[in-house]
């Protein structure tokens, strides 16, 4: 029987998998902020903890599509949802992303047992933040959130302007 390699030299080494930067991602941040809602000349005033859930597929190791869905935890009962879609890019010599996403706002009314919900209008949502890697799928991330609200495609009288700007921790995987 022949040997399976030249006996001079060594046995080939077996080459390497290449990681993949592509698949499914899963982010959630938890967060506390100000908010700043515009409405028929009055002003209100929040400052609420929020929580965002961004879903995505990993199209390069720097792109990221992403359903986005945000929302203030129930403190008091008045509060801002999100529901919409986007993107994320990371910069990955720095370690640090931008994300963005348009969508629809709405906002909820009530306490926790009798919930309603009224269509605010468009909104754009975008966070910056910085990736600290914990294990090859897994990372811890800082940053900061922002959201603009419009009254645009909004149901009168529901339909208003808001602010809302805030600092996150947040869990990913990838």
């Amino acid at each position: 029987m022949a040997p399976s390699h030249d006996a001079e030299r060594p046995p080939a080494e077996p080459v390497p998998e290449e990681p993949t930067y592509t698949g499914f991602s899963a982010r959630l941040a938890l967060g506390v902020g100000g908010a700043l809602w515009f409405a028929d000349g009055d002003t209100k005033l929040s400052r609420p903890f929020f929580l965002v859930l961004d879903l995505g597929y990993a199209v390069t190791r720097n792109v990221t599509i992403i359903a986005r869905g945000s929302s203030w935890l129930p403190t008091d009962d008045f509060a801002n949802e999100f529901l919409g879609a986007g993107a994320v890019y990371r910069f990955l010599a720095e370690r640090l992303y931008v994300a963005g996403a348009l969508g629809l706002s709405l906002t909820r009314f009530g306490t926790a047992s009798e919930w309603r919900h009224f269509v605010q209008g468009l909104a754009l949502e975008a966070d910056v933040g910085q990736v600290f890697p914990l294990t090859t799928h897994t990372s811890f991330s800082v940053g900061a959130h922002f959201q603009f609200g419009t009254p645009l495609l909004g149901k009168e009288p529901d339909a208003f302007t808001s602010l809302h700007a805030g600092i996150f921790i947040a869990f990913g995987l990838r």
